[in-house]
């Protein structure tokens, strides 16, 4: 299985999110704050939501290509449980 995003992504406390392009938050980048944060993680893919539904397929091979904005804080250290990009 071969899993591919290009879009927009945050990272935000211990966990990495892919941003839909019908997030919630249709404001200007300057005019993110806590709340317009809480927002679009709340309408966003989470490395928990993907770890959770590749855990139900349990596929035999996996690839993840990520082209997103903060995509690196994947495979940094100090994320708690195991993110899906570290297998």
């Amino acid at each position: 299985m071969l899993i591919f995003f290009a879009g927009h992504g945050v990272a935000r406390g211990q966990h990495y999110y892919l941003l839909p392009y019908d997030m919630a938050w249709m404001g200007s980048v300057d005019g993110v704050n806590a709340r317009a944060l809480d927002a679009i993680t709340a309408s966003s893919v989470s490395d928990a939501d993907l770890e959770r539904e590749l855990a139900a397929i349990n596929p035999r091979h996996l690839g993840m290509i990520l082209d997103s904005c903060q995509s690196g804080k994947l495979l940094e250290g100090g994320w708690k449980g195991s993110s899906p990009a570290v297998r």
